[in-house]
């Protein structure tokens, strides 16, 4: 069963979660009528949920259950990155802040409220989508 979606800006994607602990990902074609599945983020014991795309779509959140309170991916590349821990936080959708500078998650009891600050590419330890286009030229 599914536990989350969000389309892309542009509605050609299509990221879905769904059991078991599993996002997939459908780009659609012109006519919109056939999606084509075009990747697979996995790894969390206990599954994902409720993907976030950042608005630049170089960055994919997840939240999943456990230990493992979010993951990020470099959605272009589709390698996991961080995942930020938090025991206890789980079954509850992840918030991005406006400026993408903050990542929220309440507790499942909802008493508790856990907050990351983004890390950047850098504090990642991976290549920015800007600085990949400048090095292609």
């Amino acid at each position: 069963y599914f536990l989350g979606a969000q389309f892309s800006g542009d509605g050609r994607t299509l990221l879905m979660a769904h059991h078991p602990g599993v996002i997939s990902q459908w780009e659609f074609d012109e006519s919109m009528k056939e999606p084509i599945q075009t990747g697979e983020y996995s790894g969390a014991l206990m599954g994902y949920r409720d993907p976030v795309l950042s608005k630049d779509e170089s960055r994919l959140f997840a939240g999943s259950g456990g230990e493992d309170a979010v993951s990020i991916w470099d959605f272009r590349s589709q390698q996991l990155l961080l995942t930020l821990k938090a025991p206890g936080i789980s079954s509850t959708p992840v918030r991005i802040s406006s400026s993408e500078r903050m990542i929220g998650r309440l507790s499942s009891s909802g008493d508790n409220i856990r907050i990351w600050r983004a890390p950047s590419w850098e504090e990642i330890g991976a290549e920015a989508p800007e600085r990949e286009k400048e090095r292609s030229k």
